[in-house]
């Protein structure tokens, strides 16, 4: 039997596809390889849908991803592996690479089966068998705490991948405004169109600088020097160009922290309602 050509990465780029289309708001929360709570197992992916009003209540959807068939069969040999998250869960899927995994295959019937995308469908996931609604059993406390964890991990990691997309920016423009600098001085190497501009400036200046009946309203000093300048003008274009890109890069992370922020607030807010409900229940209990 020939197996799948896809790889588990590639399968969950396509699931990231079904449930958040590119060009679209994020409508789910997308949580891939997270443990479970209080234990070393974890799931492939977790999917929480969001609305604008916030988390859709007690909705948490599972995958596990296999691409080959023999982890299919080990999967199904063991089908309590996946009860760390699926207890939590409101839907659970078996993900495969191909539908020709599973022939033959006894599947769980609480789980569902998803496949890639076929036919006339080119993004959304071909559901084989519909997960059935499940109940989630009991206190939904620690798996809301693990999601609140994940989403904290989450935030940090796009602050620093903005932070080091920023600094890299920054040397990056240096180094090329360096090289034009150094390029216009010595009056060698390609002259840009900006550095073109430039010429035309100091020239311009120059020319006040020595001939008085100029309408120029300044004159220069004689120890400033063309170079001078050049020099003054390169610096102030490449201080202006580089603030304005920190602003954008700035804008961008403030746009990613929100974006991250977003789903984390819906999970906080759903454990400050279990921490409510939990302490209502004692209330009445200790009455």
């Amino acid at each position: 039997m020939t197996e799948a050509t896809h790889t588990a990465h590639s399968m969950t780029e396509l699931l990231r596809q079904h449930y958040n289309p590119d060009g679209r708001a994020m409508g789910h929360l997308f949580m891939p390889e997270i443990g479970a709570p209080g234990g070393r197992r974890r799931a492939d992916l977790l999917v929480a849908p969001i609305s604008i009003a916030g988390a859709k209540a007690n909705t948490l959807i599972g995958h596990e991803i296999k691409v080959t068939r023999s982890d299919v069969m080990a999967e199904l040999a063991d089908p309590t592996k996946a009860d760390p998250w699926l207890r939590y869960c409101t839907r659970w899927y078996l993900v495969v690479a191909d539908p020709a995994l599973i022939e033959g295959l006894t599947i769980p019937d609480l789980w569902g089966v998803m496949a890639p995308p076929s036919g006339r469908r080119t993004r959304s996931m071909t559901i084989l068998r519909e997960a059935p609604k499940l109940t989630p059993d009991g206190d939904m406390a620690p798996a809301l705490s693990r999601l609140a964890a994940y989403m904290v991990g989450r935030l940090e990691g796009v602050v620093k991948r903005a932070e080091y997309d920023r600094d890299s920016w920054k040397q990056r423009a240096e180094r090329a405004e360096q090289r034009e600098q150094e390029a216009r001085l010595n009056g060698g190497g390609h002259v840009s169109p900006h550095t073109k501009r430039i010429n035309t400036i100091v020239n311009l200046v120059e020319h006040g600088k020595h001939d008085y009946k100029s309408k120029m309203p300044y004159l220069m000093p004689d120890d400033v020097t063309e170079q001078d300048i050049a020099e003054g003008i390169l610096d102030l274009a490449r201080c202006r160009s580089i603030a304005r890109e920190v602003r954008r890069e700035i804008d961008g992370t403030i746009r990613e922290v929100e974006r991250a922020l977003n789903p984390f607030a819906h999970v906080a807010t759903q454990l400050a309602a279990v921490k409510a409900k939990a302490e209502s229940i004692g209330e009445r209990q200790a009455s």
